[in-house]
């Protein structure tokens, strides 16, 4: 009825506005970081009488969302109706340093409103690229605007009296009055004199506000706070909106034009003050809710009954065909839309559907709506953010502001500031300024983006978790590959669609300004503006003060040569053509004038020291290099600009760089002329010889390598073995940077106020467990009685439709036929888990049903975080009850649960799910009991409180809590403790003091009455998280026993020495090589050397990305945990296996054996294994299997989870097997996609890939293996045919015990191919018969990472001598791996700072 009523009444409202016959007016209104709880009908704290009402008038939307959590790409979204990378928008644009803007040719409103008879402008911010910087961008005239008046971002130097207005392309100069008034001013004055009255028109007004930098009328912010209160600002530039849009609503009230105006009202993104978007999760830039839900108002009293409020989901994106809808008129032809026409919604006529789910982008991440659920997903792309750069500007930008801080942070964090408004220190700006260009987007992403897939997905359930607290993709598996599906679909569209910049108009567009231009001298440098981007980045010189600087520059000019001086005027000239907006000019002229001084202080230098070096390069690089290489170059090597000075870092990687180049015949390209033998030799013999004096002399003054410090991993099993805890620890803490193979690198490992923060917050957690005097836990140990428990009962008796019905309750056994946890979680039993600590579970089960063996798993789950870990695998027999037992680390909130696997549908194909469990036939595993014990401790206190504690007395209280007796002075105890665990936590001896100087920290604690545990804690607290626990500190030089027992322990075990090796460090016994020989030995027998395994492996193998996709059901439904398992089990046994019986490298090409259990045997197709336990295999003769290349681990990590490629996989055979990386793609080439409907085979598509020649040389090397291993699917299967969802035949082989019915078999494979040096190969056993000879190079990289890995640093230049010899001693006993690492052990590298 209600429905019919509001049909009726939009039809009268209808009639009579057509009676008018004109169309309705447009009015958008887009205000600038507006939070989603910010004005008063969203229930925020702004007084927003005029928005209130135009609610109540309209229909507010209580899920509307920007176009993106960010201002540009949601802008572009907002006109277009498309997601923004297809409008060439990727990111926030900053013209200094983007070519890129919105497209001319992207449909906008203004061009559909304005070919449909409306006069049309536009006011206030634009943001979308404008013609400044000499870019001829287009302006809002090119996008359908008859008229504007606007800024180019933001109104300057604040919302009150800006500069920075222009009108029409002319500048208007300053302004008196706030942002909001005047553009509402211009509305005004362009509603009375400029428009036609009889004509329809679209106003489109973006205001500035609330965005910094903030400012509002006094009378208004006094309202909300003191005057110089932040938030009271902020609040105010709402406020001062409200009432300046109050004035447009009277004069259209006034015109007589209000009833018969479409107004809409939303903001460009979320707030980036957090407690404004509520109790949303999130602020702006993220994809969370709170980055992009925001108000949303819809007002139009002719057409759209009002009082109403609607939360479907809906978004800016939607606006574009929304209108159209609502006004009757076309949508753009060929342009696929994103959004929908809402007008049903609005309007109440019709029944709303979205063509295509909600969706939101953010460089290259992306969410999507679906009913309640929303999906994240991130590209696997890779950010060129250099992150530790970053975190070296912001604690540079601390010491600039210093006492100030505070006050400049306006309540903000630092981070946030740094992306929100100038600060009013010069110095602190410049660095906020470069700070902000590492997060620009970068162009040259672009292509690297559009060959991208999604990666990691995140999902949340907003109906019953609003603030996106439980990401549920892991408990939810199959809806989360299916929306991820969805999501990837319309990914790829989307990438499909966007430009690359500079994109073709602009091309043309340069080409012919190019034309109009004249002719630049041959000898010109081609880019000036990346000059002097660089030079900008150089810091003031420390002796430079702004109140002498005529006097710095006359002093610094009178040294310079007359070519010099000209060469300070012509940068000057164009700095300030290219910014004529500079901030703080004399500073931009000193860092121009200093640079030129540098460069001629080089030059000298280069002069002085380097001539025999210059003489005998010279003849090499003018007979064979400068034709290429010279100030006109297209390369990034220019010899005429490159010193030799070698001091300069940048200077020496490149000679390295060319050196090697040479060496190897690489450079001159084979098509050019070769050098003369005898001057070439003679070249890089010097070149040589003053690279390895100059890295050694780095090296005898700093040493290799920086301090390194602690990685995650190995900080979380130091706490481990320091202490005798257990429990995640790592995930607490930052992640490593994914710069290098390996986050041991020290060179990239940051720092940060973050990074100290999350170690005291690990080391509290650590030292709450390990000081355990909570009541001594019930140890009895629990039953569950599964089918007699009162919680399953409802579910044996609740209807299928109902979610019951899905497990059997027997005589003695619970049933159960899937593995959806809420039926066995353990917490649902009444059983949780208060203390951590190891646990032991005890259960008696049977195959149900079987007729073929089935797998029985026992998982930990924690909703926190949504984590499922299978802690335990067994195989139930037909007929055979089996006990099995597991023991595993549980922390509070954790729970278990019960679940089968490889278990057979009924004979009719169908899963539980279909038929319900009371009369169904499948196979499932049958629980008769389950006992749990625990936390196993033999005392209470358990061992691990007493052995920290040492010498005290624990008293029960009665409550049960126990209280700690001590038998001295308290600071007297805290010094014992400190000199017992300080050796090991410090991994050295204590100086005489120390115990005292730590011990001293508790002292304020103690004097304070807070007691001996309280300040306890406070020494235990800063020790975990001091520099001397959180790095391996070494002078350069030789390493003394400790360092070098820190070393090797950290190696091999990932953590701190044990009393053994602290035991020859302190005799001074560990630097002689046959005991270092023997205590390698010692640990590698170890069980902790299975930590040095799996993390290596982790970083080398990239094997921690296993999970970074996820196989598509339908295409690979017989992936599931147990086969992940087994899959990296056979790589880490393997590995291990390598080491223990001294194995070559040649067995990582090809071998005769690997380790398998029924699982993975039966996945490979090879019969005679039994039961889930690994065990060495030796491979049939005619198996593919053998080596590293065909286990399914590396097979997985280098597919996608819907298809495969040669492109990633040839990658990954080059970068982590031979270590020669391809290069990137050029620019412009965008990704080949695998058809996965059947359609087309990859080889085909890359065929015509290839014959592009830029593409066609790197292919050569990168196809060749992939094509090798196309004979396997993406979960390691072997294949000679393509899955294929769309054409193919039926699989004759069965699945789960019926037909196969989720793919088809599509095309065929072909694995042949042909090397890069012309020999062809049949398939993967051809190609790894034709790899074996470059054992050497293989061995050459594997011992690279190896070295890279122990000891923190890449292999330098003045390292390769020894590096060789190790190789050449290696080379004799067959590349071994154990052989190896003793070597490596050995070496001056390892033994070295």
């Amino acid at each position: 009825m209600k429905n019919v009523l509001i049909f009726l009444s939009f039809l009268s409202l209808t009639f009579s506005g057509l009676a008018k016959d004109k169309a309705p007016n447009v009015v958008t209104l887009l205000v600038d970081d507006l939070g989603y709880r910010d004005i008063g009908c969203y229930g925020g704290p702004v007084k927003t009488p005029v928005l209130d009402k135009l609610a109540t008038g309209g229909v507010r939307l209580t899920d509307f969302h920007s176009g993106a959590p960010t201002c540009s790409p949601s802008r572009a979204t907002y006109l277009t109706g498309r997601l923004n990378p297809r409008t060439g928008v990727y990111s926030v644009l900053d013209e200094r340093f983007h070519r890129m803007h919105l497209l001319k040719s992207e449909t906008t409103i203004a061009e559909v409103l304005k070919k449909n008879g409306y006069a049309t402008a536009h006011f206030g911010k634009w943001h979308l690229g404008m013609p400044v910087q000499n870019r001829k961008n287009p302006t809002p005239a090119d996008h359908g605007f008859d008229y504007w008046f606007g800024v180019v971002n933001g109104p300057g130097p604040s919302h009150k009296n800006p500069t920075n207005f222009m009108r029409n392309g002319a500048r208007v100069g300053k302004i008196k009055g706030y942002s909001c008034q005047i553009v509402v001013d211009e509305a005004l004055t362009w509603l009375d004199q400029k428009r036609d009255g009889d004509d329809p028109f679209f106003l489109n007004l973006w205001f500035n506000e609330p965005h910094d930098p903030i400012a509002a009328p006094d009378e208004i912010v006094s309202q909300y706070g003191a005057l110089n209160e932040r938030e009271a600002i902020y609040s105010g530039t709402i406020d001062n909106t409200d009432r300046a849009i109050g004035r447009l609503i009277a004069r259209l009230e006034k015109l007589g034009e209000l009833d018969n105006t479409i107004i809409i009202y939303s903001s460009d993104n979320g707030s980036y003050l957090q407690e404004r978007n509520g109790e949303l999760r999130g602020k702006k830039g993220a994809l969370f809710e709170g980055g992009h839900r925001v108000p949303g108002i819809v007002y139009w009293k002719d057409g759209i009954p009002g009082g109403r409020v609607e939360d479907e989901p809906a978004g800016a994106v939607d606006l574009l065909p929304t209108l159209c809808g609502l006004i009757g008129i076309g949508k753009p032809e060929k342009v696929h839309l994103d959004g929908s026409d809402l007008a049903p919604l609005l309007t109440g006529t019709g029944t709303f559907s979205r063509h295509q789910p909600l969706v939101v982008m953010s460089d290259a991440s992306m969410v999507m709506r679906v009913g309640d659920h929303t999906l994240f997903a991130s590209s696997t792309a890779r950010s060129p953010t250099d992150i530790k750069t970053a975190e070296r500007l912001m604690e540079q930008v601390k010491e600039v502001l210093g006492d100030d801080l505070e006050k400049e942070l306006g309540g903000l964090n630092l981070r946030s500031r740094m992306f929100n408004g100038n600060f009013a220190n010069p110095e602190a700006n410049r660095l906020r300024a470069q700070f902000r260009k590492l997060y620009y987007f970068q162009e040259s992403w672009v292509p690297e983006l559009k060959k991208s897939e999604l990666g990691r997905v995140q999902l949340y359930d907003l109906s019953k978790d609003p603030s996106q607290k439980e990401n549920i993709a892991l408990k939810t598996p199959e809806l989360a590959a299916q929306l991820k599906a969805q999501a990837a679909a319309i990914y790829r569209s989307v990438m499909a669609d966007a430009p690359e910049w500079p994109a073709p108009e602009e091309l043309s567009s340069a080409k012919k300004h190019q034309e109009e231009m004249p002719a630049r001298p041959a000898t010109e440098a081609p880019n000036k503006a990346e000059l002097l981007a660089r030079i900008d980045k150089n810091p003031v010189p420390k002796d430079y003060h702004g109140s002498s600087h005529q006097a710095y520059v006359d002093r610094v000019m009178a040294g310079l040569k007359p070519e010099q001086q000209a060469r300070v005027g012509q940068l000057w000239k164009e700095k300030r053509r290219l910014d004529p907006d500079m901030p703080n000019r004399g500073a931009s002229f000193i860092r121009i004038l200093n640079y030129i001084a540098g460069s001629a202080a080089k030059e000298g230098s280069d002069k002085r020291g380097t001539s025999l070096l210059r003489q005998s390069l010279e003849p090499l690089i003018e007979s064979s290099c400068i034709e290429c290489h010279d100030a006109a170059t297209k390369t990034s090597l220019n010899f005429e600009d490159l010193s030799i000075d070698l001091e300069n870092k940048e200077n020496f990687r490149q000679w390295v760089k060319i050196f090697d180049q040479v060496d190897s015949g690489e450079m001159p390209p084979k098509k050019k002329k070769r050098p003369d033998r005898v001057i070439k030799n003679k070249a890089l013999a010097t070149l040589h010889k003053h690279l390895r004096e100059t890295s050694l002399a780095k090296q005898i003054k700093d040493g290799r390598a920086p301090v390194r410090r602690l990685t995650r991993t190995e900080y979380e099993y130091t706490l481990h073995d320091l202490l005798g805890i257990g429990g995640d620890l790592a995930s607490k803490l930052p992640p490593e940077s994914t710069t290098s193979t390996f986050d041991t690198i020290a060179a990239d490992q940051g720092i940060s106020t973050v990074h100290i923060r999350s170690y005291l917050a690990a080391a509290d957690q650590a030292i709450d467990e390990t000081i355990e005097l909570r009541p001594r836990p019930d140890r009895k140990p629990r039953l569950i009685d599964y089918p007699n428990h009162p919680y399953l009962q409802m579910w044996f008796k609740r209807e299928l439709r109902r979610g019951g019905n899905t497990v059997k309750r027997r005589k003695d056994a619970l049933v159960i036929f899937d593995d959806r946890p809420h039926t066995t979680q353990s917490n649902n039993m009444g059983i949780r888990f208060k203390v951590p600590g190891q646990y032991h579970i005890k259960a008696e089960a049977y195959a149900f049903q079987a007729r073929t063996p089935v797998t029985f798993c026992i998982y930990r789950g924690n909703d926190l975080g949504g984590v499922r870990e299978l802690i335990g695998s067994w195989q139930l027999n037909p007929g055979k009850p089996r006990q099995v037992e597991v023991e595993h680390y549980f922390a509070p909130g954790d729970y278990f649960y019960l679940a089968p696997a490889d278990h057979d549908c009924d004979p009719n194909g169908r899963k539980v799910l279909a038929v319900g469990a009371r009369d169904y036939r499948g196979e499932g595993v049958a629980i008769r009991r389950l006992t749990l014990e625990g936390p196993v401790e033999e005392q209470w206190p358990p061992e691990r409180t007493r052995k920290l504690l040492g010498d005290v007395e624990f008293r029960a209280g009665p409550k049960g809590n126990y209280s700690i007796v001590l038998g001295k002075i308290p600071m007297e105890h805290i010094k014992e403790i400190v000199s017992r665990i300080g050796p090991r936590a410090l991994r050295r001896p204590l100086r005489d003091t120390e115990p005292k100087t730590w011990a001293a920290l508790a002292k304020p604690v103690l004097e304070s009455g807070r007691g001996f545990e309280e300040g306890l804690r406070v020494v235990l607290r800063s020790l975990l998280s001091s520099p001397e626990f959180l790095y391996h500190e070494a002078a350069p030089g030789p390493l003394d026993d400790y360092a070098l027992a820190t070393r090797l322990s950290y190696l091999l075990w990932k953590s701190l020495p044990d009393d053994q090796l602290l035991f020859l460090a302190a005799g001074g016994r560990l630097n002689d090589l046959e005991v270092l020989t023997n205590e390698v030995n010692r640990m590698l027998a170890d069980k902790k050397a299975q930590r040095f395994v799996e993390d290596f492996l982790d970083q080398w193998l990239e094997l921690k990305d296993i999970d970074a996709t996820t196989p598509d059901e339908k295409l690979y439904p017989e992936y599931d945990d147990v086969l992940r398992q087994a899959m990296l089990e056979e790589t880490r046994r393997f590995f291990s296996e390598m080491i223990r019986s001294d194995l070559g490298v040649g067995e990582f090409i090809d071998s005769d054996f690997t380790f398998l259990n029924r699982r993975l045997a039966e996945h490979y197709g090879i019969p005679g294994v039994q039961g889930l336990d690994f065990r060495k295999v030796t491979l049939p003769a005619e198996s593919p299997r053998g080596g590293l290349l065909t286990q399914a681990s590396i097979l997985k990590v280098t597919a996608n989870g819907t298809n495969t490629s040669p492109v990633p996989r040839g990658g990954f055979v080059l970068a982590n097997l031979l270590g020669t990386p391809p290069s990137p793609p050029p620019p412009g080439v965008g990704a080949v996609e695998p058809d996965t409907r059947g359609a087309t085979t990859i080889r085909e598509e890359l065929a015509a890939h290839r014959e592009m020649e830029s593409c066609n040389r790197c292919h050569r090397e990168i196809d060749p293996p992939g094509f090798a291993l196309e004979s396997f699917d993406p979960i390691g299967g072997f294949r000679s045919r393509y899955r294929s969802t769309g054409q193919g035949d039926r699989p004759s082989t069965k699945l789960f015990g019926r037909p196969v019915r989720e793919y088809r078999l599509g095309l065929p494979v072909d694995a042949s191919g042909e090397t890069s040096d012309g020999e062809p190969f049949a398939g993967i056993r051809d190609f790894k018969r034709l790899m074996k000879p470059k054992k050497d190079q293989l061995a050459r990289h594997f011992l690279n990472q190896l070295i890279a890995y122990s000891t923190g640093a890449e292999v330098e230049f003045a390292d390769r001598k020894e590096r060789d010899q190790i190789l050449e001693q290696a080379q004799r006993e067959d590349y071994g791996i154990r052989g190896m690492i003793h070597a490596v052990v050995q070496s001056q590298m390892f033994r070295n700072k």
